[in-house]
C-alpha cells in the first residue's frame, strides 16, 4: 500500500538515498533539503521544499503524512576545548530542535489518521563516543533520549517511534564536518587521529542499503516481515554498531555490578 513519506535532509547521503528507496518501493515522497544551493541539481531532482515556512502547504498536497523520517543533521569537527557556543548550539538546534518542531506538527496529524510512522536518525557516535564529535555525539544522544520518550507518549495513538542507528557510512558527511585544526597540544592523539579521520570518505555501511533497510522496517516488507508484532525502538545498522550496542550494555551491567549494595544505599528508608 502506497503511503506518503516527508523525510528531511535529502540533497545528499543518507537523505538522498532515502529518497530513492522510498520512491523504487511505489510510495510518495515529499523530500526537504536543509541548504539547497549546495547541491541544486540533486534538490532539483527531488524536488526539496521548505519544511519550517510550508510544512501545512505540504500537507495539503496529499492530505496525509504516513511517515515522517527526521534525517536532516549536522556535525562539527573540533576538540571541546576548541568549539564555540554558537556553533555548539547550531548544531543542537538542527539535529535536536529541529527535529523536536517538526514532530510536533506532525504528532497531531498523524493522531487525526490514526496513526503512522516517525523514524529519528541516530548515530554510531551515542555507543562509541570519539573525540572531536563530542558535540555532535551529544545532540544525537539527546535524539535517543527523547525517541524513547516519545514511543511511550504515543503508543496509545498508533503512532509507531523508531530510531535507526547507522554507524559510518560511506557518504561524505563526515569530511564535510568542518574539521578545526587542533592545538599542537592535541597533535599525536586521540583527538589528532579522528581530526585527520574526518577528513576522509572512509566508511563501512552502504548507504543505499541502509536506506533501503529502513524503508522496509516502516513497510514491514521483505524480510522484516518476521519483526511484525515484535516491539522495538532501535534499528542497528552496521556491524560496529551491533557491536558497540552489545559492549555498551556490558559497560552498563558492569557498573551496576561494580556499585551493588552502594547503589541501593542512597534510598531513603521508608
Amino acid at each position: 500500500m502506497s503511503k506518503v513519506y516527508l523525510v528531511t535532509g535529502c540533497s545528499a547521503g543518507l537523505g538522498y538515498e532515502l529518497s530513492k528507496a522510498i520512491l523504487l518501493a511505489g510510495h510518495k515522497l515529499i523530500a526537504t533539503s536543509r541548504d539547497p544551493s549546495k547541491s541544486p541539481d540533486i534538490v532539483a531532482e527531488i524536488q526539496s521544499l521548505d519544511l519550517d515556512s510550508q510544512f501545512h502547504e505540504l500537507y495539503k498536497v496529499y492530505g496525509q503524512i504516513d511517515v515522517l523520517i527526521n534525517n536532516a543533521g549536522i556535525a562539527i569537527g573540533a576538540t571541546v576545548e576548541q568549539t564555540e557556543m554558537e556553533v555548539a548550539r547550531l548544531v543542537f538546534e538542527t539535529n535536536f530542535f529541529g527535529v523536536m518542531r517538526l514532530t510536533q506538527l506532525v504528532i497531531p496529524l498523524m493522531r487525526s489518521q490514526g496513526g503512522g510512522t516517525i523514524v529519528n536518525i541516530s548515530s554510531g557516535a551515542t555507543v562509541n563516543p570519539l573525540p572531536m564529535i563530542a558535540v555532535y555525539g551529544a545532540s544525537k544522544n539527546a535524539i535517543e533520549g527523547f525517541t524513547e520518550a516519545l514511543k511511550k507518549e504515543l503508543a496509545g495513538f498508533k503512532i509507531r517511534v523508531l530510531l535507526a542507528h547507522p554507524g559510518d557510512m560511506r557518504t561524505s558527511f563526515i569530511s564535510r564536518s568542518n574539521a578545526t585544526e587542533i592545538k599542537d597540544e592535541y597533535k599525536g592523539t586521540a583527538a589528532d587521529f579522528v581530526a585527520k579521520l574526518l577528513r576522509s570518505t572512509i566508511g563501512a555501511i552502504d548507504p543505499a542499503k541502509a536506506a533501503t533497510t529502513i524503508v522496509e522496517v516502516v513497510d514491514m516488507t521483505g524480510e522484516l516481515q518476521k519483526l511484525i508484532g515484535e516491539d522495538y525502538v532501535r534499528i542497528p545498522l552496521g556491524a560496529r554498531v551491533a557491536n558497540g550496542i552489545k559492549q555498551r550494555s556490558k559497560d552498563l551491567v558492569h557498573a551496576v555490578e561494580v556499585f551493588d549494595g552502594i547503589s541501593q544505599s542512597v534510598d531513603i528508608q521508608e
